[in-house]
């Protein structure tokens, strides 16, 4: 189904290909020194050997210094090759996770602004001018990187400052009896509360929770930008794909993305609860088709461990669009 992605579904791609200039301008910088430290070996070399003129040779002692300044400028280029890889690592990691983590949104902020720096020393105490393409390249490459980790960093920050209407809630009672009032309840205290990238892991999610889900959308005014949803194999029938592809499309016109993984049967065989995360928050729910109307409470629960959870899950789950039909068992 196609689809329009959050922004930040783009970034890490962003940040590989700036970790991936950076360390080629890198490999550039250090094949310039190399070759020169070779051409003034070369010549003090030939003098040497062949016991050229005087004249020559007194420039001996001046190309040996110059030699001496080109290993300096080696030395600095080498040492910057762990830190394209350092970008390159963090980036990639970035594309199989569903949270970045501070800590590394931090590293990669603060490495590109050393890579930067050391540009800059090689730039103003070496002669590249007749490179000026390799030298705007890396620090291209950096300032990709570097707007890659602020980026994350603000977007962390903004998703933390939540309005006094919207601060997350510890538990919510749902009473059977009030499945309107519930649903209201739900969308301007839970889903009120959500932002970015929202996950949903429910072995029963059929067409009644994708309404469900609309509902409480539409009710909550959500800041989403990425909907990520677990089920089972046997709820995902021809009526379900339907509801799933119409109601994708309208999140891509909202910009907001939609997927839908289904469980491998070892996971299926061993969940037994149900959760809701976002950026920030954890709740374990009550089947999200009935989720109004079950008497049940939705419960606050450790976020690190739910997402660690959800993420090892939806990395062995496999996507709905390449689970056959003639796998699939109820149409719901």
């Amino acid at each position: 189904m196609n689809m329009r992605r959050g922004v930040g579904f783009y970034i890490p791609i962003l940040a590989a290909v700036g970790g991936l200039i950076a360390l080629l301008s890198v490999f550039y910088f250090t094949e310039s020194f190399a070759y020169a430290i070779g051409y003034n070996s070369g010549i003090v070399s030939a003098i040497s050997t062949y016991n050229i003129t005087n004249a020559a040779s007194s420039a001996v002692p001046a190309l040996q210094a110059m030699t001496d300044t080109f290993r300096l400028g080696s030395h600095i280029a080498y040492a910057m090759i762990f830190l394209p890889l350092i970008m390159l690592g963090i980036s990639a990691f970035w594309m199989f996770v569903t949270t970045k983590g501070r800590t590394l949104q931090v590293v990669m902020v603060i490495v590109s602004l050393v890579f930067l720096l050391m540009v800059t020393l090689l730039v103003e105490d070496f002669h590249f001018s007749n490179s000026l393409t390799v030298v705007i390249a890396a620090y291209a490459g950096a300032l990709i990187c570097l707007g890659s980790g602020s980026y994350f960093i603000y977007d962390s920050y903004t998703k933390a400052v939540v309005a006094p209407h919207s601060r997350a809630v510890r538990s919510l009672e749902i009473d059977p009896a009030k499945p309107y009032s519930n649903m209201d309840l739900i969308a301007k205290k839970l889903f009120g509360s959500f932002s970015g990238e929202v996950r949903i892991l429910d072995m029963h999610f059929d067409s009644k929770a994708v309404q469900n889900l609309s509902m409480l959308m539409d009710r909550s005014s959500p800041k989403f930008s990425r909907i990520l949803v677990l089920m089972s194999k046997d709820r995902a029938g021809d009526m379900f794909r339907r509801n799933y592809n119409e109601f994708g499309a309208e999140l891509a016109n909202r910009g907001i993305g939609l997927e839908v993984r289904i469980m491998n049967d070892d996971d299926l065989a061993t969940q037994h609860e149900r959760l809701i995360l976002d950026d920030s928050k954890a709740y374990k729910i009550p089947p999200f088709n009935i989720i109004n109307k079950k008497s049940e409470h939705i419960v606050s629960v450790n976020y690190k461990q739910a997402s660690e959870h959800f993420g090892m899950i939806w990395n062995r789950a496999a996507k709905l669009e390449n689970f056959g039909k003639g796998n699939t068992g109820k149409n719901t």
